[in-house]
């Protein structure tokens, strides 16, 4: 390798001869040295490939008992420089020569990131190395040369390509040396050497590509393709130019020369674009904290804010820790979302003007559905009347009246335009939301696959059908003994609610609890089916609200349903109806001991008061209608007395049985006020007090939670646990306030971004940072989220006094669950001690 780097060297150096006066085309003897040279890069290239500081220092120097060490990395440098010493040798390249150009900027970039802080050294320290790099950056090469050189078909594109590739590449170069330092030495050289002017012409020459490029891409002179490649390779630039200037701010000579040049350049509108296409996070890496730029990637805006507002909801806020690890979990989600709007978006502009007005459009529709109704409670009458119109159907038929033909029509298009409208949102839902869940199935389906330790028959749950044959059981017997109890009195309805209504809803939930793995064709088909209408409320809703359009033209009552289309659009109905699905399972145990407490009732009533019971209880017909069996007096009960709270509507009056008290027994009477006084208290004033408990409860809580909720969001940094108070008492600090660090410095929905700028690119074209976030993030570890710590801070040498550790209330309550165990088990030794003494 020394050998052929050697040769190489000798090459370049003649070439750089033949062209110092002028360019003069490659002999085919140097093209095929040159094409040597590049083999000879890739090999060393793949010899440092993943970051292995051992294989890295190897190229540098290798131990050996005969003391013999060859210093390949000096070579590489030397064969650097060479190509790149004098400006005009940039100018004079063709696309040939630039692109070994990269290809030994490439392999310098694999020796030094990781970090190999030896390496890195070595680099800085090679004379007129930083210099290089600031020629490659700086210089304008020769478009119409490599116009003419090109043996692309669209040569402009191809030279404007070749020129920020390798401009990037060289400012990667530069941000790899200083990657993952732990001292400034380094630093300390650049910022020397370096001038904060360079950077900013840079800027400005990128931002002026983009614009072109646009302008071309728009004019169809060059292909997307085209157009891509260019804005990649300036926006991965844009990243390492900041990168450059966040590491070299530290030093005190580069800030006062940037702060120089800001004053003569008081708008910098490269620097604005800048920051509208670069954001940087902090990470945690070898104890310190290190600030990574990065690309927005340009589909993150399209993460909706129903989405956003969503996770805020639902996740467990009460720790850094619970708070980023579902941040990251739910980041593939997030992905999958704004991908596929984005494309979407991409495609129609139709689909994009729906996006961004989704909200205006479903409150014009609640609009035209309020204005619906209104007129159809005008013009129904009922059945049999010669008034109106029971439906829009049947108005059509058989309407004979001209002053109703015009409320007929406005109810006619108002239906229609009901009916467009919801068939346009859930054609655009189905469109969003069916591909994410798909591919989110099927990204699920390949993991499993491709995990190891996952047998095959742990894709199915056998498990998730012991409830339902339990409930099939339940079902059978029930109809069994209605049949049994009540011959020839058949109840088709009743039967078909228990099939369809309660075993059918089930059955189907248990096939998908059973499905764990859907990796055929027919279980796919059904769990994405399941899945989009069960984990997307917003699709399914709209369904039934389009459905109950449909059917509204045939029969009226189906419209005013729509009416409840209010909760979709209403933020503070939607907390009304929480409070009510929070305290589900409570209050349908309620319900349960209204059932039982109705059926006692009924039961004994029967057995004791079977002529008191009347379906008016004031009535004074001595005949009134009454029950003769427990199930009919159930359905009195339930129907009358519950929801009065007493069995006064239910049974008789008992002052209409006592106007004569002779040869009345005493003890019938004793009996039935007992009998009416039991019922109200424990349901007119117990049970109903428990739902009005309940619910109260639940009002308060979701309000306590709300509360907690904004306190912690504004008080309290989302990544890394700071809390208002003990940043602003951090000592010695004059850094951002805490509103910047929490929503600028450490706004979490940029480790979000940053993760799909990470699941995106090319595993091997990762830095050294880069590459220990994603191995961190493959391995569901959370070690590289910065804990009460800021680049800001660190940057000031102010120490943190961490005086408010973060307490898990879940780990509190097993602490004293274990604590209690403890006791027990104390107990019982002392127990066996004293019994064996």
């Amino acid at each position: 390798i020394k050998n052929r780097l050697l040769f190489s060297l000798s090459n370049i150096k003649e070439r750089k001869d033949r062209t110092i006066n002028g360019y003069e085309k490659m002999s085919e003897e140097h093209r095929i040295q040159f094409i040597k040279l590049k083999h000879t890069m890739l090999l060393i290239q793949e010899f440092c490939e993943g970051h292995n500081i051992m294989t890295q220092e190897v190229i540098r120097q290798q131990e050996s008992s005969h003391n013999i060490s060859i210093n390949i990395l000096d070579q590489l440098v030397n064969i650097f420089q060479s190509q790149c010493e004098i400006s005009q040798m940039l100018i004079e390249m063709d696309e040939f020569e630039i692109e070994i150009l990269i290809s030994t900027m490439e392999v310098l970039i694999e020796s030094i990131q990781g970090p190999c802080p030896l390496n890195q050294l070595f680099l800085v320290n090679k004379d007129g190395f930083p210099n290089c790099l600031d020629k490659i950056i700086q210089s304008n090469f020769n478009p119409m040369l490599l116009s003419s050189t090109s043996s692309s078909s669209s040569s402009s594109s191809s030279s404007s390509l070749l020129i920020i590739k390798v401009k990037s590449i060289a400012l990667q170069l530069l941000s790899s040396c200083l990657e993952g330092r732990d001292n400034l030495t380094i630093h300390s050289i650049l910022a020397a050497e370096l001038d904060p002017a360079g950077f900013d012409l840079f800027r400005q020459y990128a931002n002026m590509l983009i614009i072109k490029s646009q302008s071309k891409f728009d004019k169809e002179y060059i292909t997307l393709s085209a157009y891509q490649e260019i804005e990649e390779y300036t926006l991965q630039a844009f990243s390492n130019v900041k990168n450059i200037m966040l590491e070299l701010r530290l030093i005190s000579l580069f800030e006062e020369k940037e702060n120089e040049l800001l004053k003569d350049n008081k708008k910098n509108n490269a620097a604005d674009m800048l920051d509208e296409v670069i954001t940087t996070i902090e990470i945690s890496w070898k104890d310190r904290i290190e600030s990574v730029s990065f690309p927005i990637p340009r589909d993150v805006y399209y993460l909706t804010s129903k989405t956003r507002e969503d996770f805020l909801l639902e996740t467990d806020l009460s720790t850094a820790e619970k708070r980023m690890k579902n941040l990251i979990v739910k980041a593939p989600v997030f992905m999958a979302e704004m991908q596929q709007i984005y494309s979407l978006s991409s495609q129609s502009k139709i689909y994009l003007f729906i996006h961004h007005n989704i909200v205006n459009i479903k409150w014009s529709m609640y609009a035209l559905v309020v204005l619906l109704n209104l007129n159809i409670i005008m013009a129904s009458y009922g059945e049999g009347s010669t008034d109106g119109y029971p439906s829009i159907q049947a108005g059509f038929k058989h309407l004979d009246k001209d002053e109703y033909r015009t409320s007929l029509a406005i109810s006619l298009v108002l239906a229609l335009l009901n009916l467009m409208g919801y068939v346009v949102i859930v054609c655009f839902l189905a469109i969003t939301e069916v591909p994410i869940i798909i591919r989110q199935s099927d990204d699920y389906v390949q993991a499993c696959l491709d995990d190891d330790a996952m047998k095959e028959e742990d894709y199915r749950d056998f498990g998730a059908f012991t409830w339902w044959f339990v409930t099939l059981i339940f079902n059978v017997l029930f109809i069994v003994m209605h049949l049994s109890n009540y011959p020839g009195k058949e109840n088709q309805g009743l039967y078909l609610f228990l099939i369809f209504g309660i075993n059918l809803p089930w059955t189907l939930s248990c096939i998908r609890n059973y499905i764990v793995v859907p990796n055929s064709s027919q279980t796919r088909i059904f769990c994405v089916i399941y899945d989009v209408l069960i984990t997307k409320p917003f699709f399914r809703n709209h369904v039934i609200l389009m459905v109950c359009s449909i059917n509204g033209f045939t029969q009226s009552s189906w419209f005013p349903l729509m009416l409840m289309d209010i909760m979709n659009n209403s933020k503070l109905l939607a907390n009304v109806a929480r409070s009510v699905t929070d305290n589900a399972v409570a209050l349908a145990l309620v319900f349960y001991l209204f059932v039982c407490t109705v059926a006692i009732y009924a039961q004994f009533g029967l057995e004791y008061f079977e002529d008191w019971f009347v379906y008016d209880g004031d009535a004074d017909d001595e005949e009134a209608v009454g029950c003769h069996s427990v199930v009919s007096c159930f359905v009195l009960i339930f129907y009358n007395g519950v929801p009065a709270g007493s069995l006064a509507d239910v049974l008789d009056n008992i002052s209409n049985r006592y106007k004569d008290t002779e040869g009345q027994d005493p003890n019938t009477y004793l009996q039935r006020v007992l009998f009416d006084l039991s019922f109200f208290i424990w349901v007119g004033i117990l049970l109903f007090n428990i739902i009005t408990g309940l619910m109260v409860d639940g009002f308060g809580a979701l309000r306590e939670e709300d509360n907690n909720r904004q306190d912690i969001l504004e008080n309290t940094c989302f990544v890394c646990g700071f809390t208002r108070s003990m940043y602003d008492d951090v000592p010695n600090f004059r850094g951002p306030t805490f509103d910047y660090h929490s929503n600028v410095d450490h706004l979490f929905w940029t480790y979000v971004y940053f993760y799909v700028y990470l699941k995106r690119k090319d595993k091997t074209s990762l830095s050294g940072v880069e590459s220990y976030v994603w191995k961190q993030i493959t391995d569901n570890n959370l070690g590289w989220i910065p804990t009460r710590a800021s680049a800001a801070i660190q940057n000031s040498n102010a120490e943190v006094v961490d005086n408010e550790k973060e307490v898990d209330p879940i780990m509190i309550e097993q602490m004293a669950d274990d604590m209690i165990s403890i006791k027990h088990v104390i107990a019982s030794i002392d127990k066996k001690v004293t019994k064996k003494e």
